[in-house]
């Protein structure tokens, strides 16, 4: 007795600390947000949706759909008159829940920026009816067979024109309908040449609610890993980052196809001008991106004055999309055969950058020549001054020519509190033997010098459990490169402080920073809010793949003459919000698991000791003790590795899955996060539902006692039971939600009568039948709890019921009838089994049915397989054990 009230005692406390962390993990997921930098994007004139008229044929099949055309001012005036489209079209797909009015602030932007152009862009945009694509998997393919009818539309208005393919830009989930029109057997590729996908979960669904979700993904990516008939395709998908709580942006990168020229995944942390995470919704209108996204689509445009319709060339398209959304490829710069040199040119002494940086006033042209002979050695410049500087590397120089040159473009840097500044890093110098630096304005200012990487490669190791401080001496230096092993795990966060020190003069110079992860596109830069240091709170997104030898980068660029000193500091709380945002969606099926358990111990005991115990009697008692051994199995590598990846351990960069090295930290707090909380969870429900079924059996205490009778005959309840499943099955064939939902109210009211009757003839039953009812009554919470969680997550599927409920009686592509059609069989079962002695059988096709209806339900296999393993363990060892015990 006193061990079973310890086992009590700690199971509280357990739960209480667990419901602490929890709110503490939701308060930092959901509050604790960095600032909202983006700037609204104003229409300066009323937007107009110009809705198209599509064939009769695709109208009715159809009628929820819509495609319209963007258009303000006179320009919408005009195509309301006479409807004639000449520009390059654009058709934008919305996502989960979204409006086809949130292509407003792209087209509006490009419709200015079209006034100094001679071409323009035609915007659409699709209307969806706000369905919930990215919840309810049963809408998609209607969906892309509705783009596709759209996109034939508007290639069919184009057909006399020279406007080239259709550019794709869809947000959410519209970045993967877009993808899946290349599935359709008879789509054309050709018509479609850029698609740029904003906030896409790419790589899986981020709540599979549904088969149908899980189906249609495997199916679009399975398809674009190999084809090539999108090799002429260039694909951008872009992530907001931290502030993107709906869609992480490790769901964001696209799976690899060697096919395509390019395809770059990036976070908008690391887009220049951009530089700011963005939250979902404010990857339609924040200004920095939508300036970016137009500006690189009117680079795109074709110089062809006869022509209106982006460049066919695909270096000049890869060349263009690469500088414009973040990829510095050398490899791509402009090459030169031989320029003039003007005869003016000065030659450099370059032995004095070998030591120092120097800083000049730049008139002219210098050159400077490049030795060759130090191992490792790199060229690096900044400047405030990026439009007025040129700078190229030449092969050799001979008499007044430059043969094999190269223009090298600077990378440009946040806005300081004072200036913007850009930086040329010339990391390999074996084929140059000059830089040519050339003023296009009078006298701009340049820091440059030569270093080699032993001086600036160094690597912060004095970090200890949650902090560090390390000092670097660098005065001498323009750029030191800074190596952070301890940042691997994409739900650590970690906030990095950089502070200048001994500084050897007052001048107030250039001082910033960036992270840089070589496994992925998600640099976050600093914005310094004074020039003696800078703060990077520090939230990645992709954990270091082990086939990756570098570890995470501090950059830090300075035109001062002082050390640094820089402290890392571990971030729990934050670590805590980080994990809830990632690894919340897969609770769900571990709330299924605990159940399972339960249902496992429960049925055991029935079949056993003729008494099933409440849910909060297994949990704080020592019966669940005999499932720890299978807890802790779960440290072996093999089931180890099926756990973290059943958590969502999946590496987006490289096709290597390898677990070798991983500290028990790295996978245990995020594990035990989700197991835990999905155990409080359970176990609210459970106490939430305790409270409502005894408040409602005191009110019923109330009422007569002829209401409730302590026995019902059997012809009563067959015709009940027979009339409940008539009404499932029906209610099933337009819509299984609202079946599972009067399935569930029948459990309640099942649960209400069952506890009334406990209390009302306490007095007039034998001591063994309130054992029984108390039994029977505890199986039935167990089923409602179930029930419950099995309601909400079928509750995207009831809304889209409702919206297409003025057009159709049914349901599309209902996923959820064959669980309706193994439910009710199971419940009726459950709420009137004898649980003096069930037959054996009885109890095996209830564990079977639930167990294949957990997996009909299932976010991921493993907790499945999980359950399976509890059932054999608790069946075939225990029982055995048990009965041998006896003997």
């Amino acid at each position: 007795m006193e061990k079973n009230h310890l086992v009590s005692v700690a199971v509280t406390v357990a739960w209480l600390i667990t419901i602490v962390l929890l709110c503490i993990a939701g308060k930092n997921a959901f509050f604790d947000l960095e600032e909202n930098g983006c700037e609204m994007t104003y229409m300066f004139e009323y937007p107009e949706y110009i809705r198209l008229e599509l064939k009769k044929k695709i109208s009715k099949k159809y009628p929820r759909y819509g495609l319209y055309l963007y258009g303000e001012g006179l320009y919408a005036q005009e195509q309301r008159r006479s409807f004639s489209p000449n520009g390059i079209p654009v058709l934008f797909i919305p996502g989960n829940a979204g409006s086809y009015r949130q292509v407003r602030s792209l087209a509006s932007v490009a419709l200015r920026k079209a006034e100094r152009y001679r071409n323009h862009f035609n915007y659409f945009t699709i209307d969806f009816d706000e369905d919930f694509s990215g919840l309810y998997g049963g809408v998609l393919m209607e969906q892309v067979n509705f783009v596709q009818s759209c996109l034939r539309h508007i290639v069919r208005m184009y057909e006399r024109k020279t406007s080239g393919p259709v550019i794709l830009i869809g947000h959410s989930m519209g970045g993967m309908i877009a993808r899946a029109l290349f599935t359709l057997d008879n789509f054309q590729s050709k018509f479609v040449s850029i698609l740029i996908t904003l906030g896409t979960p790419h790589v899986a669904p981020v709540v599979p609610f549904d088969s149908h979700l899980n189906t249609f993904y495997f199916n679009v990516n399975k398809f674009w890993k190999n084809t090539p008939s999108v090799a002429n395709l260039s694909v951008i998908s872009l992530a907001g980052g931290a502030r993107d709580i709906l869609v992480p942006a490790r769901y964001c990168y696209l799976p690899r196809n060697m096919h395509i020229d390019l395809q770059y995944s990036a976070v908008t942390t690391a887009v220049p001008d951009v530089w700011l995470t963005i939250d979902h919704l404010a990857l339609c209108w924040c200004k920095q991106l939508i300036l970016v996204i137009n500006r690189a689509l009117f680079a795109l445009l074709d110089e062809d004055a006869y022509t209106n319709r982006i460049t066919e060339d695909r270096i000049k398209q890869v060349r263009v999309l690469q500088q414009y959304f973040g990829v510095f490829d050398k490899q791509n710069e402009d090459i030169l055969s031989e320029i003039r040199i003007d005869q003016s040119s000065a030659i450099y002494n370059e032995t004095s950058l070998w030591n120092h940086f120097e800083e000049i006033s730049l008139s002219g042209t210098l050159l400077i020549p490049v030795d060759t002979t130090g191992i490792g050695a790199q060229f690096i410049a900044l400047s405030n001054s990026l439009g007025d500087i040129s700078i190229m590397s030449c092969q050799s120089v001979q008499m007044d020519r430059c043969t094999g040159s190269k223009v090298i473009s600077f990378e440009t840097l946040p806005k300081t509190s004072k200036e913007r500044a850009g930086f040329v890093q010339l990391t390999k110098l074996i084929n140059t033997s000059y830089i040519k630096v050339s003023s296009l304005k009078d006298k701009p200012q340049i820091a440059m010098q030569f270093l080699r990487r032993y001086d600036i490669n160094k690597q912060f190791d004095k970090f200890r459990i949650f902090s560090g401080v390390q000092r670097f001496l660098s005065s001498s230096y323009l750029f030191m490169n800074i190596s952070l092993p301890m940042i691997r795990n994409c739900f650590d966060v970690y906030v990095i402080t950089v502070e200048k020190m001994n500084c050897e003069n007052d001048r107030d110079g250039l001082f910033t920073g960036r992270i840089h992860l070589p496994w992925a596109q998600e640099d976050v830069y600093a914005r310094p809010a004074q020039s003696t240091e800078f703060t990077i709170l520090l939230k990645i997104h992709t954990s270091k793949p082990t086939a990756v030898s570098e570890f995470a980068q501090l950059h830090v660029w300075k035109t001062d003459e002082c050390s640094i000193e820089v402290t890392v500091e571990y971030q729990f709380t934050r670590t805590l919000g980080r994990i809830f945002i990632l690894y919340a969606p897969l609770v769900p099926q571990w709330i299924y698991s605990w159940i399972m358990i339960v249902l496992v111990i429960q049925l055991g005991q029935m079949s056993d000791k003729s008494i099933c115990l409440s849910i909060w009697s297994i949990v704080t008692s020592g019966t669940l003790i005999k499932f720890i051994p299978l807890f802790v199995l779960l440290c072996n590598e093999l089931l180890m590795k099926s756990l973290i990846g059943s958590l969502g351990w999946f590496d987006v960069i490289s096709q290597s899955r390898g677990f070798d090295g991983l500290v028990l930290y790295d996978w245990a707090l995020p594990s035990c996060f989700v197991i835990l909380t999905a155990f409080v969870i359970f176990l609210a429900l459970y106490i939430f539902l305790e409270i409502i079924l005894s408040s409602l059996a005191w009110l019923l205490l109330l009422s007569p006692s002829k209401l409730i009778q302590p026995q019902t005959s059997t012809t009563v309840m067959v015709l009940f039971y027979s009339g409940l499943g008539l009404v499932l099955f029906s209610l099933m064939c337009l819509c299984s939600s609202i079946a599972i939902y009067f399935l569930a109210m029948a459990s309640f009211i099942h649960c209400c009568r069952t506890t009334a009757k406990s209390r009302i003839f306490i007095t007039e039953v034998s001591s063994f039948d309130k054992c029984q009812i108390a039994s029977k009554l505890n199986l039935s919470k167990l089923l409602l709890v179930f029930l419950l969680i099995v309601s909400f997550q079928t509750t995207p599927a009831f809304i889209v019921w409702l919206k297409v409920l003025p057009t159709s009686w049914f349901l599309p592509s209902d996923p959820f009838r064959t669980l309706v059609l193994l439910l009710i069989p199971t419940v009726v079962c459950c709420l009137e089994m004898h649980v003096r002695k069930p037959p054996k059988y009885v109890v095996y096709v209830i564990l079977f049915v639930w167990c294949v209806g957990c997996l009909l339900l299932s976010l991921d296999r493993f907790p499945y397989i999980f359950g399976f393993i509890l059932l054999a363990v608790n069946f075939f060892v225990f029982d055995k054990h048990n009965k041998h015990k006896k003997n």
